[in-house]
């Protein structure tokens, strides 16, 4: 693959750079929005158990606790004990699998859903401020290729591609 006289080496060196910096800014702008997002939450939520909420609520519940860890890339203790923390919270049910009693099944419940709505509604004001001087279409294309880079990169959720 040559472009514009262009080694192929020089080519892969350039989009790993480009790549790199790529990851650098989605990092940056993911630490400045769990910031945003705690604050805004007054200690109700934290953003590791609003990720969790979310993404039951996205795909479906009636998952194993193993499942959810390798899903959003966590140890089992620390999966362990977000649940723990949404259960006592009333946020989620853990109960037995009936075709595997020797694993668990995450349920969210009416509670917890309320939960993710009202984290999202106190955040909505500063996401508004997130894309000033962004169109529709800016937007879309955003997602649309970044849903892209996760599809290359989530080697992991074969089963579930969409986050």
């Amino acid at each position: 693959m040559q472009r514009k006289g262009k080694t192929d080496a020089q080519v892969v060196t350039e989009d790993a750079g480009l790549v790199f910096a790529i990851l650098s800014e989605v990092h940056i702008v993911h630490q400045m929005s769990t910031g945003d997002f705690n604050k805004a939450q007054n200690n109700e939520l934290h953003m590791s158990h609003f990720s969790l909420l979310n993404r039951l609520v996205r795909n479906g519940d009636a998952q194993t606790p193993q499942r959810l860890a390798q899903q959003m890339n966590q140890t089992r203790a620390t999966m362990t004990n977000s649940l723990a923390r949404l259960s006592d919270r009333g946020y989620i049910d853990v109960i037995e699998n009936p075709r595997d009693r020797r694993s668990k099944l995450v349920f969210l419940t009416p509670a917890g859903r309320k939960a993710r709505d009202t984290a999202i509604g106190r955040i909505a004001p500063t996401m508004q401020r997130y894309i000033e001087g962004m169109s529709s279409e800016d937007l879309a294309d955003l997602y649309r290729l970044l849903r892209k880079m996760h599809g290359a990169m989530d080697v992991n959720d074969e089963e579930n591609p969409q986050f």
